[in-house]
């Protein structure tokens, strides 16, 4: 499997700001969350998009569908959001059609979440999320502090932080690796998938986490590839 990295390894001043500040606080019990848009494109080949990342089953295939910025004219494209914790990963959220805004958020996602995390850690969990603009909206903070055991808030999380999640950098390889690439019906890979990550690879990803934070202050805020 190949992808491409189009993000810079530089983060800048402000930003380095917030990943030590976030850095140097402790965690306990965390629960990850995070998004992904995946597109069937009408070659078959399936490729999928992570903010500026690109996977496909090789180097070739990668540049063919958008690594080096050639695209298909109707591609056919769901986003999808998974939880993550020590003990496992939630159902997935499969969005087929249009965006996401805080309703939708609220409404379709936040409470899979909060019932998933509280199956797999119990009531007592930390809920983190990313600075996406449905995460920011005022509404999404109110219903996260009135349902979650603890979260953390808009200012807490570092921007463009994806070296910092074990969604980004570990479980979405490992959901592409379980995926049958040559399946026409997305949206059931998907979830076959889903099922199909291995409960060691998502241990050992929140593990190394604690490093990842220890490796970014060494590096005086710089990523951690």
């Amino acid at each position: 499997m190949s992808n491409v990295l189009h993000r810079s390894s530089r983060t800048h001043k402000n930003k380095k700001d917030f990943r030590l500040e976030f850095g140097q606080e402790r965690m306990s019990e965390n629960h990850w969350q995070e998004k992904s848009c995946f597109r069937m494109k009408t070659d078959s080949i399936l490729t999928v998009y992570i903010n500026d990342r690109i996977y496909a089953p090789n180097r070739e295939q990668a540049d063919e569908n958008g690594g080096i910025h050639r695209k298909t004219k109707f591609p056919q494209g769901v986003m999808v959001w998974l939880g993550v914790c020590y003990d496992g990963v939630t159902r997935p959220v499969i969005i087929e059609n249009g965006t996401i805004n805080h309703q939708r958020y609220v409404d379709e996602i936040l409470p899979v979440i909060l019932e998933d995390g509280q199956k797999l850690m119990g009531n007592e969990f930390t809920f983190q999320q990313d600075g996406a603009p449905a995460h920011k909206d005022h509404h999404t903070q109110t219903w996260c502090k009135d349902h979650f055991w603890d979260f953390w808030p808009k200012s807490r999380w570092p921007p463009n932080s994806p070296d910092l999640n074990p969604l980004d950098y570990s479980i979405w390889y490992e959901l592409c690796e379980q995926m049958n690439w040559g399946q026409k019906t997305l949206i059931y890979q998907i979830r076959a998938g889903v099922k199909k990550i291995r409960t060691e690879v998502v241990r050992r990803s929140v593990d190394c986490w604690t490093n990842r934070v220890y490796r970014m202050l060494q590096k005086r805020c710089e990523y951690v590839f």
